[in-house]
C-alpha cells in the first residue's frame, strides 16, 4: 500500500501538542483518583481486618462454650456424680472416678487446640460450695476467688466472667454440671491468654506502626503495640468494633498509622518527575515530524510487516493455551488416578506405591519402616443409620485428624472404605512404634461434630515393621491386616503388631467359620442347662441356656471362640433363634415337674434388628406355651453402651409382655448405675471374676457388697455367678444374695440330665452352714 498525501508540519506540530497536554491532565486527574482510592482502601482493609479479630474472638469464644459443655455432659462427669449421690467413698468407687475426671480435664486441656495453641491455660470442677473436685493446674496455685452468688446460683448466670490481676485480665468461661436437673458443679476454663492475645492481633506486624487493645467492663487488654516511641498513636483516629459475648459488650479498638504520600507511588515528586518528562517526548515529536514526512509508503510497509507479526503471534498464543490445557489435563488424570476423590489423599494404588519406594530406601539404608492400617470402629452402622452423608464427613474429619500426626517423610493414604494406611520411614524400634500408635489413638478421644451432631468414633491399629515381619508391599499390608483384625477380636480402641500366631488365628478363624456355617445349617449344637438356686432355701427355681459345640474334626468349642465369631459374620440370629426356640420348648415341658424360671442370652448384635428379635421371641413364646412370666433374657453391659434410638423401647416391649430382663455379668463393663433407672431390669448377675478371689482380695469383697446393697435399695432381684465353694454361698446369704449358680451346685449339662436333676434331686444337698463356713479359706 502507497500513500503518496502529504501532511502539514504546522499541523502535526499543533496536533502533537494538544495530545501531550491532554496526557498531561489525564495523568494528573489519575493520579489523583488513584491516590483517593487507595487512601479509602486501605481505610477499608483496616476495618476488615478489625472486624476479623472481633468475629474470631466471638467464634473461639462461642466454640470453646460448646466443648465445655461437652465435657459437662460427658459419661465420665456423669458417672463421677452418680457415684457420689450413691456414697461411695474415695476409698472405694469415687476415688477411681476422680481420677478418670482429672484424666478427662487434663486430656482436653492439652488436645483442644487451635492453630497449635492450647486454648486453656486451666480446667477445673468446683462443686457448689466452691470445694475443688478436679484442677489441671493444681501445681500452678489456686484460682482467683470467683463471686459465690455465680457458684451457688442454680445456674450462672453469666458464662463469661473477667477479672483483673497483674495489670492484665483473665478470662474464664464458667459452664454448670447437671444431674438429674439439679446443679452438682461449675466446670471452671481459664481461657489461655497467649491464645487471646494471639486472636485480636493476629495481622499485626512490626513493620507496621499499629495498636490493638480489647475493651471490657473490668478494664482494658493491650494485645499488641508497635509504635516507636516517636510516634504519637493518639493522633490518630481508632477503629472501633463492638462484639457481644454472653450478654457483655466488648469492644476492640486498633489504631494504625495513615498512609501518607511518601508511601504511594502517585505522591506529588513523583507527578512533578512524570510531567518533566514531557518535554523530552515534545522535542523528540518535533524531530520525528521534520524526519521524511513525506515518504509514507515505508511506514506502510512496516505496518504491513507489524500486522503479520501480530497474527502469528496470535496464532502462537491460541497454540500455546491448547498446550497448556491438555498439560492441565494430563495433570489432573494422573492426580485423579492416584488420589482419593473424598479425602484428597493418596489412594490405595498410590498408598502402595510409597510403601514399595519405602522399602526400597529401607533397604540401602539399613533401617525400618513402620506400616500402620487404620480401621474406624463401628463406621458402618452410622453410615448404615445416619447415611452416606454423615459417614464422608466422618471420612473427611478423620483424614483431617490423621493429617495433624504426620511428619515430614511420613504418606497416609486411605486404602478404602473407611481403612487408611500410614507409613513411617526410619522408626527406631517397637517402643517409638508404640508412641505413634498412642498419639494415634488421642487423635480420636474427642467427638466429631457433623452438621451440629456429635459422634464418638474410636480406631484400631494393625503394625507391621519391615523387614522383621515381611519383605515386600503387598505381604506388610496383609500381615498388618491381620493384626488389625485381632484388636478388633479383643475390643476395638487399640493397637497390635503382627506375630506368628495371628496367622494361626487366621486359619483357625477361616476354619471355624466354615464348619460354624455348617453346624448351625444341621443343628449339630447342643444346649445344656446349668442349675440357678435359690440360695436360703438350696432348691433349684431355674436354668441358664448355654449353647455348646463340639466339633468331630476340632473338638470342643468355647462359646468365647464361636460366639464372636458368630457375630461378626451374622450367624448370630439364626444360632440365636435356634438356642431360643429349643430351649423354651425343653421349659413347657419342665414346667409340669416344678415351676421353672428359663434365662437365655441375647447378643447385642440381635438388637441391632430389634424387630427381628422381638417377633422371634413372640413366635417362640406361642408355639412353645411357655408363659412370658417364666423367660428371663439377659443382656450385656456393652448392649447399653450402644445406646441406639429404638433400644429403650424394645426392652420396654419384652418387660411389658411378662418378661424379666437381667443385665449379665454385672460391673465388668463400663458400670453407670443410671443403666438400672434408664431401662426397665429386674434383675442383675455378679460376673463370676468378683467370687474368684473373694476371701483375699478387699476391694472384690467390698464391691460385691456394695452391688447386693445397692440392688436391694433399687428392689432389683440378684443372681450370683461362678459360685464354686461352700463359703461363697454363705457370704452371699449373708449379704442378702437371693440367687446363685455355679459349678458347687451344678455344672451345665444336657436335657435329659437335668432333667433327671429334677425328678430324681429338686433339692440339692450342699455341705451344712457349718462345714461350709470352716471350709472357707484363711
Amino acid at each position: 500500500m502507497v500513500i503518496s498525501r502529504r501532511v502539514s508540519y504546522p499541523f502535526a506540530l499543533l496536533l502533537g501538542g494538544m495530545l501531550m497536554i491532554s496526557y498531561l491532565l489525564l495523568l494528573l486527574f489519575v493520579a489523583y483518583e488513584g491516590q483517593s482510592r487507595l487512601r479509602a482502601h486501605q481505610d477499608n482493609e483496616l476495618t476488615l481486618r478489625v472486624q476479623s479479630y472481633a468475629r474470631d474472638l466471638q467464634y473461639v469464644i462461642g466454640r470453646s462454650e460448646k466443648n465445655l459443655r461437652d465435657v459437662a455432659e460427658d459419661k465420665v462427669v456423669y458417672t463421677y456424680f452418680a457415684n457420689r449421690a450413691l456414697g461411695m467413698s474415695m476409698a472405694y468407687g469415687l476415688g477411681a472416678s476422680q481420677h478418670k475426671l482429672s484424666g478427662l480435664l487434663q486430656d482436653n486441656q492439652e488436645g483442644h487446640l487451635r492453630e497449635g495453641v492450647p486454648v486453656y491455660s486451666r480446667l477445673a470442677i468446683l462443686d457448689v460450695s466452691g470445694q475443688v473436685i478436679a484442677d489441671t493446674g493444681q501445681n500452678e496455685g489456686r484460682f482467683v476467688p470467683l463471686p459465690q452468688d455465680i457458684l451457688l446460683a442454680s445456674s450462672p448466670r453469666r458464662s463469661l466472667l473477667i477479672q483483673p490481676r497483674d495489670q492484665t485480665l483473665l478470662f474464664y468461661q464458667l459452664v454448670p454440671v447437671y444431674r438429674h436437673e439439679q446443679l452438682q458443679a461449675i466446670l471452671v476454663a481459664e481461657l489461655n491468654p497467649a491464645q487471646l492475645l494471639r486472636l485480636i492481633a493476629r495481622k499485626e506486624h512490626q513493620d507496621q506502626a499499629s495498636r490493638v487493645q480489647l475493651m471490657t467492663p473490668n478494664g482494658a487488654l493491650l494485645a499488641w503495640d508497635s509504635y516507636s516511641t516517636t510516634v504519637d498513636h493518639q493522633r490518630e483516629q481508632p477503629i472501633r468494633q463492638e462484639v457481644e459475648i454472653d450478654g457483655q459488650r466488648l469492644e476492640i479498638l486498633g489504631w494504625f498509622e495513615s498512609l501518607g504520600n511518601r508511601d504511594l507511588f502517585t505522591s506529588n515528586w513523583f507527578i512533578a518527575a512524570i510531567s518533566l518528562l514531557a518535554f523530552p517526548v515534545i522535542a523528540g515529536g518535533i524531530v520525528l515530524l521534520r524526519i521524511n514526512n513525506n515518504n509514507l509508503v515505508l511506514e506502510t510497509r512496516v505496518d504491513l510487516a507489524a500486522q503479520q507479526q501480530q497474527r502469528l503471534a496470535q496464532q502462537n498464543q491460541l497454540l500455546q493455551r491448547e498446550v497448556e490445557k491438555r498439560q492441565r489435563s494430563q495433570r489432573q488424570l494422573a492426580y485423579q488416578a492416584n488420589h482419593d476423590v473424598l479425602t484428597g489423599l493418596p489412594n490405595r494404588k498410590a498408598g502402595q506405591d510409597a510403601l514399595e519406594r519405602a522399602i526400597r530406601q529401607a533397604r540401602l539404608q539399613d533401617s525400618q519402616v513402620l506400616l500402620m492400617f487404620i480401621d474406624l470402629d463401628n463406621f458402618k452402622h452410622i453410615n448404615d443409620t445416619k447415611g452416606h452423608h454423615y459417614g464422608d464427613q466422618l471420612l473427611v474429619q478423620s483424614a483431617g485428624r490423621l493429617r495433624t500426626l504426620m511428619r515430614e517423610g511420613d504418606t497416609l493414604a486411605r486404602f478404602g472404605g473407611d481403612e487408611f494406611l500410614i507409613i513411617l520411614s526410619d522408626v527406631a524400634d517397637r517402643g517409638a512404634a508404640r508412641g505413634r500408635a498412642e498419639a494415634l489413638l488421642r487423635l480420636f478421644d474427642q467427638p466429631f461434630d457433623v452438621d451440629g451432631e456429635a459422634f464418638h468414633v474410636s480406631t484400631s491399629i494393625g503394625m507391621t515393621l519391615y523387614p522383621e515381619d515381611g519383605n515386600d508391599a503387598n505381604e506388610l499390608i496383609q500381615r498388618s491386616d491381620a493384626a488389625l483384625y485381632r484388636v478388633k477380636e479383643r475390643g476395638r480402641n487399640g493397637f497390635s503388631f503382627y506375630d506368628a500366631i495371628i496367622d494361626q488365628m487366621a486359619r483357625r478363624r477361616l476354619k471355624l467359620d466354615a464348619k460354624l456355617r455348617a453346624a448351625i445349617e444341621q443343628a449339630q449344637l447342643e444346649i445344656h442347662y446349668q442349675p440357678i438356686l435359690a440360695l436360703e432355701h438350696q432348691q433349684i427355681i431355674g436354668a441358664e441356656a448355654l449353647v455348646r459345640w463340639h466339633d468331630p474334626e476340632l473338638g470342643p468349642i468355647s462359646p468365647a471362640e464361636f460366639i464372636p465369631l458368630a457375630e461378626s459374620n451374622g450367624l448370630i440370629h439364626r444360632l440365636g433363634e435356634q438356642v431360643l426356640s429349643t430351649a423354651c420348648r425343653q421349659a413347657a415341658e419342665w414346667q409340669a415337674l416344678c415351676p421353672l424360671q428359663l434365662s437365655v442370652n441375647v447378643s447385642s448384635v440381635q438388637f441391632h434388628q430389634g424387630e427381628r428379635l422381638l417377633a422371634e421371641i413372640r413366635r417362640v413364646l406361642a408355639s412353645s406355651a411357655l408363659p412370658p412370666q417364666c423367660l428371663t433374657i439377659e443382656v450385656t453391659e456393652s448392649l447399653l453402651l450402644g445406646n441406639h434410638k429404638d433400644l429403650n423401647s424394645q426392652l420396654q416391649s419384652l418387660a411389658d409382655s411378662g418378661i424379666s430382663l437381667a443385665i449379665d455379668d454385672f460391673g465388668t463393663g463400663y458400670s453407670a448405675l443410671s443403666y438400672l433407672q434408664a431401662f426397665p431390669f429386674d434383675k442383675l448377675k455378679i460376673d463370676r471374676s468378683f467370687l474368684r478371689h473373694l476371701d483375699r482380695n478387699q476391694a472384690d469383697k467390698s464391691l460385691v457388697q456394695a452391688i447386693l446393697a445397692m440392688a436391694q435399695a433399687l428392689g432389683l432381684q440378684v443372681v450370683a455367678e461362678g459360685i464354686e465353694e461352700a463359703w461363697q454361698g454363705e457370704f452371699l446369704i449373708q449379704h442378702g444374695c437371693q440367687f446363685g449358680q455355679g459349678f458347687y451346685y451344678g455344672r451345665p449339662v444336657p436335657a435329659e440330665a437335668f432333667e433327671a436333676m429334677l425328678r430324681d434331686a429338686p433339692r440339692l444337698s450342699p455341705l451344712p452352714v457349718a462345714d461350709a463356713v470352716a471350709s472357707r479359706p484363711h
